[in-house]
């Protein structure tokens, strides 16, 4: 089974693209294990006493619920562009002094997203889906690199926001599974919190980050990255 993610490897590598990475890696691993006799038709899809069974078919239903969601986040965010309401809200931001510098745009898109993710109850794909947007705008009026736009959004978003112990979907599912246990006292969110080191660090890593403009780059001519100054308003796209 190495071979086939060698493969997807590479062609990730090679394209890029993630999706192009993952369609090939799972038809190829697909196949390997069909030849191999590691697993059956059945297996891939397949009908049981009348349902559907598969691992096709359990992956597309498990995906529906995020699918669905992620269609009326777009939706919604066509109407607040439509409507001029994304503009406002980002000229509004633009227009203070919080967001009117490098360092100020990137603390707006960190406080912004990692409120729109505690509102989500902590899911970040949601959440950065809604808040993607506005964290783009911010920061292409300061000249950010859209690298760095997404990395200051994406990272806040994987920070403490997602791990809030009263509101985290992830540590209730945590806290949740580890009840039913004989002779084991089940967990709680709050006892799970101080255990997420991973978004804990983040956070701070990021916030250090914004503060000292460590890693901060911006986006030159056809996109190049620079980090010695601003790049005047004409190399913006």
């Amino acid at each position: 089974m190495l071979v086939p993610v060698a493969i997807m490897l590479i062609v990730a590598m090679k394209t890029r693209d993630i999706f192009k990475a993952v369609t090939v890696g799972l038809v190829l691993g697909t196949a390997t294990g069909l030849l191999t006799g590691l697993i059956k038709f059945e297996n891939v899809i397949g009908v049981t006493d009348g349902a559907p069974t598969g691992f096709l078919y359990d992956g597309i239903s498990h995906m529906m619920g995020t699918v669905t969601l992620v269609i009326a986040v777009f939706g919604i965010v066509g109407v607040l562009r439509g409507t001029g309401v994304m503009e406002m809200l980002v000229d509004r931001l633009t227009s203070g002094r919080l967001a009117s510098t490098p360092r100020g745009a990137e603390a707006a898109i960190g406080i912004g997203v990692s409120v729109t993710t505690v509102l989500f109850g902590g899911v970040n794909s949601a959440s950065m889906l809604s808040f993607g947007s506005v964290a783009d705008e911010l920061g292409a009026r300061v000249g950010l690199h859209p690298y760095r736009r997404a990395n200051v959004m994406d990272c806040f978003a994987l920070g403490i926001a997602s791990i809030v112990p009263f509101l985290s979907a992830y540590l209730f599912i945590g806290a949740l599974l580890t009840t039913g246990y004989e002779g084991v006292e089940p967990l709680s969110t709050f006892t799970l919190f101080p255990a997420t080191i991973y978004p804990l660090a983040l956070t701070a890593i990021m916030i250090i980050s914004v503060a000292t403009g460590w890693g901060r780059s911006f986006e030159g001519t056809a996109g190049r990255v620079e980090t010695a100054s601003i790049p005047t308003v004409q190399n913006v796209e």
